[in-house]
């Protein structure tokens, strides 16, 4: 071979570049090549991926830039360089290089200066680039040979003559490029200058031409047939075999032998795998500690401090083991941790004892191949006799905890990991040093009694039965990975105690690649088609949403993409394209919390780079997955919001009720805290929230802890089964069986005698229940699983993990083989029969494999949920407090929050310039108000003066004089008091119509007070009435009721006076008819229809079981149901319109009954009568039929008349019919789920219909000139529904006949119209019949009776 590329782009070469590494180094093994280059622009993003590739295919990896080089000649031009790395010390050149383009160019384009490239050009390659490099632009500025060869001369005295080499291109495509290359030919001849062949490669097949176009037209931005964009397509930028290069260029073979030549240059190798921790310097205080506690031994103190008498041990040296800092301070901080956490009592002295280890042999043999029993013997044999017997004098619960401490600190130091906790707690304790909140504990490191004891996690591992293995195994070692939690606004400011402590050119965040998806790389191809926007969305709409789909299962999974891309000549065009970009990178992020610390300059190891549009941020160009292969440290800080949640509650509950208790050390055997749980009044409990979740808490009422972490384990697909069994088992309805009916039966069958059954049924109980009983014999746990083959297996808990890693892993010969290994280890262990081990392996092992969750984690969640539900048992009202300040922003969430306010008793008020804070503000239990910053158009300066004024006075504002002399200004302008009096925060201080007809007079007096103030004084004969030196206010009619509503709502997001629909509770159930099904739940709804329409909800097997009976006994078709015809009074919360397929416009309007919400859905025949009456905030009073969708959750009223109204005009009429009542409309997510049927019956039976009654109110509206009527909709309309519809597929039997079809359409058109549709699947193929039918029932009939 006598030909290697050495200038290649992959798709890292962002909107560029097509192939990934591994297909050029596929290629280049393909086509028997030594050796391959990744010569990305600007970047070395995929290089450690690149290198990888090499070496698995034993390939010589060349590993590179195509960087830019400021222009000698324009100031404004940057020329490209390709650069290429010998080895790795002369790699991180080029590392020092990429990086340095980017950081110094912040929002520019990433270059280097000549003296850059001087600077680290040691021991690297070059090659002079493509037509846009410095020397092909010397060329074509017509510059001497002279002139040339002295820029050359330049390049060779920075790379030396032998490594640096003209690059030799043929591209037709490009203008003069065959100018430039025969150019440099010559001068090859004419001054022995080196050359080599390339072929600038950006693509790997000549097929793939027409990918990689579409990849640089949505890099610029342009369609395909724009003809001014940059493109590549009319060359081949292939990655070309010797053959195809020796066609070009086999009149200078040394051009080809010159690339093998550079090959040969390159010995690439980079250490993989290993773990490389940063140095962890002590803190000051605690490096003197250190330095006191050596000192002591260095004096001999030891033997009287801790009571060595044997003098020959003296004699023989020291019998104490030097500890380095890291392995001393991990000690110290964990032994120090038992004062803190457990109220040891420990000595300073005490401390150090424990501390210390005695000068015995380690390990002697692999830390893999030895079992954790091993481990913990080892950690004994370290012990004083005077430890010892300070151990004796403690409780056995003390000395258990210390010696699963030891066991664990030497697990953690054979593993080299000392230095990496020290990180860890470091970083964890300053923060909260710092009162910035932090998660008890993400994963399984919460399973560690050391990172308890240090301050890493905050839930007691031995309080739960949280297994250290399950975070460390020594028979499986690899770094650990201990992601944090912080306070969601505080998480940057630990990033950034670790830039200083550790450098800032050690530490840095982690860059992402956002690529390609399925349905994104199949709109983005059709895009640059030039595709409609419209068509390109209903293209994809054919692809299944599922997370993670491929377009290659897309095609097999989904009939109608596959017929698609079948039958559309321009769509599989499209959808070719999109399979060879699906994956490739799209654009670079910053990856949401990972941080790499490293133990030397980030650049030994990778580039770094600013983040598109972000000129601060510093990120690596390595991604997670090379960074971590190169055994960096990577540290995941993440952020919790409910920290910050919980931190501002407790801030609120200190400053207004001086309560000051610590959060982490609360009671968690707190009947009231499980109380909230049992009441099912989670909402806004962390991780107990949702619908289901609550619904069984309702049936569990959990009252211990270990619940709450069974319920957060179950809570999830697969084990979500298993809860009723959970909660029947709890109560004692469901009995637990270790010896379950059918592992006896299986006994039976096997020959077994009743003698031997009921002994191994006492083996399983004596090992299960000591494991399950906890979570009701149900293996919920992983841990559990660990502990389920350790007892009855005498599995170590290392080889109980790789159990179940492997088994979760789903390969059948590992699980078979495991199985197998289960099943021989207990029968000698524990004499388990083999029917029984298989069993427990078969039906609890490998099923939980995949489904268990890691209890430690679980246990963090329940605690965060715990916390959280503490506070709204005994500070409710500071809790809602503090949750609405996070949503501030988000007035859904607010809306939900008020309501939950509402529910709870609590009245949320209006701002005030008189209590308001900036945000919203606790006021007393019964209290809240808006902050002053929930207003609209009120800043931070208006804000600001308003709450130092108040500050400064030291009191409320007495009169509307003071508050506009004091606040001046800065307040005192026209949109600030529109804002301010129109959102209620000024009604303390006058009337709020007469302010606002006054704002101009209030700012003539403002202005008045300001001059006065600039000149002490007012001249005594200035008669101007410029200012006002008196404030009268304009005499006017207070705002309505509707007014006030309609301007909070503006300014505030949010009606604080109260709802539409207040006080019309009496009016709306005497307006209202068969509204039942409205104020119950979609549970119970889900419930009532299962009863009335069982046949609904049977399987498949069973609705064909149902039909084939119904045909052999002739039973009648059943009835189709009715629609149910309602009537009520609503408020309109929301109006959408759309466009159906058909082109025609509906509308939806999201409304509030008194005590109930849903959805009118009003068909194209009425849009245009209504459209232009129908707003937010306009009643309606609305008679139609009532839909209710199971799948979405959705209840829908189906609009045949319609009567608009005013808030005012509502409420005018019923207080003209004395149907105005004292009644609050409360609409609260609890309040809503708990009305139950037996309630609406009431409510039904009082308030039946009453024609005489709405005749009277008919006349009333006819008298207000309320809107007028609508008109009822026709059958069809009102048929059609505001989801898509249904389907059925008639199957055509290969034995049809024509006839058949026929009758099969006429049968069809005497069905009643409605939203099914039909289609029929010929031949594979299905066709829609364009016929819509009310019930399948006769089809299914006729299908039976026709072709079975």
């Amino acid at each position: 071979m006598s030909f290697v590329h050495l200038h290649n782009h992959s798709h890292y070469s962002i909107l560029e570049g097509l192939p990934k590494p591994k297909d050029y180094v596929a290629k280049a093994k393909e086509l028997g090549m030594p050796a391959v280059a990744l010569t990305d622009t600007s970047n070395i993003h995929g290089c450690h991926e690149f290198f990888k590739e090499c070496k698995k295919e034993d390939i010589t990896p060349i590993m590179g830039t195509e960087i830019l080089v400021e222009s000698s000649l324009d100031p404004n031009l940057n020329h490209k360089l390709v650069m290429l790395a010998k080895n790795l010390q002369w790699y991180q050149n080029i590392i020092a290089l990429t990086s340095k383009a980017s950081l110094e160019n912040a929002g520019k384009t990433s270059k280097i200066s000549m003296e850059d490239v001087k600077k680290y050009s040691e021991h690297t390659m070059a090659l002079s680039g493509p037509i846009t490099g410095e020397i092909p632009y010397y060329i074509l500025c017509g510059k001497s040979d002279e002139q040339i060869v002295a820029k050359i001369k330049e390049y060779q005295d920075i790379f030396w003559e032998e490594d640096f080499y003209l690059e030799l291109i043929y591209h037709d495509d490009i203008p003069k490029q065959n100018v430039v290359t025969d150019k440099l030919i010559e001068l090859n001849k004419n001054y022995g200058i080196p050359v080599v062949a390339a072929n600038n490669c950006y693509y790997v097949d000549p097929e793939d031409a027409k990918t990689q176009d579409v990849i640089q037209a949505l890099g610029t931005g342009h369609e395909l047939e724009n003809p001014d964009r940059k493109t590549l397509i009319n060359g081949n930028y292939s990655f070309l075999d010797e053959e195809n290069m020796q066609m070009l260029f086999w009149f200078l073979p040394e051009a080809l032998n010159n690339t093998v030549k550079i090959a040969e240059k390159v010995s690439m190798e980079i250490e993989t795998g290993g773990i490389l921790i940063p140095t962890f310097e002590l803190p000051q205080k605690d490096q003197e500690t250190y330095e006191r506690a050596l000192q002591i031994e260095d004096n001999n103190e030891e033997y009287t401090l801790w009571g060595f008498s044997d003098l020959e041990d003296k004699t023989r040296g020291p019998v104490l083991k030097k500890l380095d800092s890291s392995e001393w301070y991990l000690r110290y901080l964990s032994f120090k941790g038992l004062n803190w956490r457990y109220d040891y009592g420990l000595s300073e002295s005490e401390i150090f004892m424990l501390i210390q280890k005695m000068d015995k042999p380690s390990l002697d043999k692999k830390l893999t191949e030895t079992s954790p029993e091993e481990l913990k013997a080892l950690s004994l044999i370290y012990y004083s006799d005077k430890k010892k017997e300070f151990l004796d004098t403690l409780e056995q619960k003390q000395q258990d905890y210390i010696e699963r401490l030891e066991y664990e600190l030497v697990v953690i130091h054979e593993m080299g990991f000392d230095a990496y906790f020290l990180i860890v707690a470091d970083y964890i304790n300053w923060a909260r040093d710092e009162d910035i909140p932090v998660w008890p504990g993400r994963w399984s490191a919460a399973g560690s009694i050391m990172a308890f004891l240090s301050g890493i996690t905050d839930i007691d591992p031995m309080e739960y039965d949280l297994l250290f293995e399950r975070f460390l195994n020594p028979a499986r070692i690899s770094m650990p990975d201990i992601d944090t939690d912080f306070a969601d606004n505080e998480r940057d400011r630990v990033v950034e105690y670790c830039r200083n402590k550790y450098g800032s050119d050690k530490v840095a965040q982690i860059c992402t690649f956002g690529t390609f998806a399925a349905r994104a790389a199949v709109k983005d191809v059709g895009r640059v088609m030039w595709v409609p926007f419209q068509e390109m969305n209903e293209l994809v709409k054919l692809i299944p949403e599922k997370p993670g789909t491929k377009l290659k299962w897309a095609l097999e999974d989904s009939f109608e993409f596959n017929a698609a891309y079948n039958e559309n000549p321009k769509y599989k065009d499209i959808i070719n394209n999109a399979l060879k970009i699906e994956g490739n990178v799209r654009q670079l992020w910053v990856h949401a919390c990972a941080v790499i610390i490293a133990p030397e300059p980030m650049t030994n190891f990778t580039a770094l780079q600013h983040p598109p549009k972000d000129a601060e941020a510093i990120v690596t160009q390595y991604s997670a997955d090379p960074l971590e292969d190169l055994g960096l440290l990577k540290m995941d800080f993440l952020w919790l919001r409910n920290l910050t949640i919980i931190k501002r509650a407790q801030k609120i509950i200190k400053n207004n009720k001086w309560d000051d208790f610590d959060i982490l050390k609360i009671n968690l055997e707190d009947q009231k805290v499980f109380d909230v749980f049992a009441a099912w009044d989670t909402t806004w409990v962390f991780q107990f929230e949702s619908d289901g979740m609550r619904k069984y808490l309702k049936d569990l009422k959990p009252n211990v802890f270990e619940d709450l972490i069974a319920m957060v384990s179950l809570y999830r697909p697969g084990p979500l089964a298993y809860i009723p069994n959970f909660i029947e088992r709890k109560y004692g309805r469901e009995e637990i069986k270790y010896m379950t009916d059918d592992l006896h039966d299986i006994m039976i069958e096997a020959g077994y005698t009743e003698e031997i059954i009921e002994e191994q049924k006492d083996k399983l109980e004596a090992d299960l229940k000591q494991i399950l009983d906890v979570s009701y014999g149900i293996a919920v746990y992983q841990e559990q699983l660990m502990f389920i083959v350790q007892y009855m297996a005498g599995f170590s808990l290392g080889e109980a993990d790789l159990l179940r890693r492997w088994v979760g892993k789903k390969k059948i010969e590992v699980v078979e083989a495991l199985k197998k290994e289960f099943i021989i280890r207990s029968e000698s262990y524990k004499e388990y029969k083999p029917e029984v081990s298989r069993y427990i392996y078969e039906e609890m092992i490998q099923p939980a494999a995949n489904y268990s969750f890691n209890k430690s984690h679980a246990a963090c969640y329940a605690f965060i949920a715990y916390q959280t539900a503490y506070l709204k048992a005994y500070y409710q009202t500071e809790f809602l407090t503090s949750i609405m300040v996070s949503d501030e922003e988000n007035m859904e969430r607010i809306v939900m929050e008020v309501w939950e306010c509402q529910f709870k008793g609590i009245e949320v008020l209006p701002p005030s310039v008189d209590e308001s804070l900036k945000h919203f503000t606790y006021i007393d239990d019964d209290n809240v108000r808006f902050g002053l910053k929930a207003i609209k158009w009120i800043w931070d300066g208006p804000i600001n003066r308003i709450l130092a004024t108040r500050e400064e006075l030291g009191k409320s504002f007495e009169s509307l004089e003071e508050f506009i002399e004091q606040c001046w200004t800065e307040v005192i302008n026209k949109r600030s008091l529109e804002a301010l009096i129109m959102s209620w925060a000024m009604d303390t201080l006058w009337d709020r119509a007469a302010m606002f007809k006054s704002i101009p007079d209030m700012i003539k007096f403002c202005k008045k007070d300001e001059k006065k103030k600039q000149t002490s004084q007012i001249w005594l004969f200035d008669d101007s009435d410029e200012f006002e030196d008196i404030l009268e206010l304009v005499e006017t009619s207070p705002f309505s009721f509707e007014e006030t509503l309609a301007w909070e709502k503006e300014m505030i997001w949010f009606s604080v006076s109260g709802h539409a629909l207040d006080g019309l509770g009496r009016y709306c159930m005497r307006r209202s008819n068969n509204v039942k099904k409205l104020k119950i739940s979609m549970q119970d709804l889900l419930e009532m229809d299962k009863k009335e329409n069982p046949d609904k909800y049977l399987s498949e097997a069973e609705k064909l079981k149902k039909i084939e009976d119904d045909i052999k006994n002739k039973a009648p078709k059943p009835e189709r149901p009715k629609d149910e015809v309602i009537q009520a009074v609503w408020v309109v919360n929301d109006v959408r319109k759309i466009v159906t397929k058909t082109w025609k416009p509906m509308m939806f309007l999201k409304c509030d009954g008194f005590d109930y919400e849903f959805e009118v859905v009003i068909f194209p025949k009425d849009v245009e009568k209504y459209q232009d009456k129908l707003d937010v905030d306009k009643i309606v009073i609305v008679n139609g039929w009532l839909q209710i969708n199971f799948e979405y959750g959705r209840k829908t009223v189906q609009a045949r008349d319609i009567k608009i109204a005013s808030i005012s005009q509502v409420r005018e009429q019923a207080e003209d019919l004395w149907l105005m009542d004292g009644r609050k409309r409360l609409m609260s997510i609890q309040a809503n789920e708990k009305v139950t049927q037996d309630e609406t019956n009431n409510s039904e039976k009082q308030w039946s219909d009453n024609k005489e009654f709405d005749k009277k109110l008919d006349k009333k509206i006819s008298e207000h000139k309320i809107e007028p009527e609508g008109q009822v909709i026709d059958n069809v309309v009102r048929d059609e529904i505001m989801h898509e519809k249904q389907k059925y597929v008639v199957e055509i039997p290969s034995n049809a006949k024509k006839e058949d079809l026929h009758e099969l359409k006429s049968f069809l058109h005497e069905i009643d119209s409605g939203n099914i549709e039909v289609y029929i699947l010929l031949k594979g193929q299905e066709i829609f019949t364009k016929i819509s039918v009310s019930d399948i029932e006769s089809i299914t009939d006729w299908e039976q009776s026709m072709w079975y």
